[in-house]
């Protein structure tokens, strides 16, 4: 904590511009500091010198972090997991077709719902995604052979849209059937800033077309198991970063 201190002071007492920089600099330097100073308390601490209710509290957090520990080396060890293929024909949604949708009646919809019930939506795009443990082959698939190797795309998850729709539709699906009432599309990084990254910039456009497809088609499905329920595509493009 006495480090932690110091460098704050450190931080305080230079320019804005400067102290900016340290920040950036020492974010690692930092976070080590606060790990050091967690496993010296931890080293200090004398179980005979606790309370009973201290030594049960202590208890139950180590077993919480010990079930953790268990659920993340379990995940390391799950297979990785398979899209399956789904192809079919489904009603439009409720709203009309693609292209010509009501915004005044899905604004009616939301507002109704929400008066009357909690309206889910859903969880994250890129845990999940994780779980099917992709290579840097997976994310290139057959449309982009021609990067150069030099150029990683594993881990720009939005280019799945195009290489492994299977797989980015099965997560809506699966989100859907969750209970979801509202999906967000693929489009985290869908933004020409965004791209620029990774040197896409010019699949911008085709790529957030075809997510929105693809969240779109899971909607369809999971409404006509659901006609009552019917499910909602929201846009996720991100701001654009400095």
């Amino acid at each position: 904590l006495s480090t932690l201190s110091s460098c704050e002071n450190c931080l305080t007492s230079s320019s804005p511009r400067r102290a900016m920089s340290t920040a950036q600099l020492d974010v690692n330097a930092i976070a080590a500091a606060v790990q050091q100073e967690i496993a010296r308390q931890q080293d200090a601490t004398h179980y005979d010198d606790l309370s009973k209710d201290e030594l049960e509290a202590l208890v139950k957090t180590l077993g919480e972090r010990l079930d953790l520990a268990k659920a993340a080396l379990t995940a390391k060890d799950a297979p990785a997991l398979k899209a399956q293929k789904v192809e079919g024909n489904w009603p439009d949604l409720p709203w009309g077709v693609a292209g010509k949708q009501d915004a005044a009646k899905i604004k009616a919809y939301i507002e109704k719902n929400m008066q009357e019930r909690i309206m889910v939506i859903d969880g994250a795009m890129g845990t999940t995604i994780q779980q099917y443990k992709f290579t840097e082959e997976d994310f290139r698939g057959d449309k982009f052979t021609d990067c150069p190797d030099t150029q990683e795309l594993k881990g720009n998850n939005d280019l799945l849209v195009f290489t492994q729709p299977d797989t980015i539709r099965e997560i809506h699906r699966r989100y859907f059937m969750a209970g979801a009432d509202i999906c967000e599309t693929n489009t985290f990084s869908g933004t020409v800033i965004a791209q620029a990254d990774y040197g896409m910039e010019h699949i911008v456009y085709e790529l957030n077309k075809i997510a929105c497809e693809l969240a779109v088609d899971a909607a369809k499905e999971v409404t006509s198991l659901e006609p009552e329920r019917p499910r909602l595509v929201a846009g996720a493009p991100r701001p654009p970063h400095n």
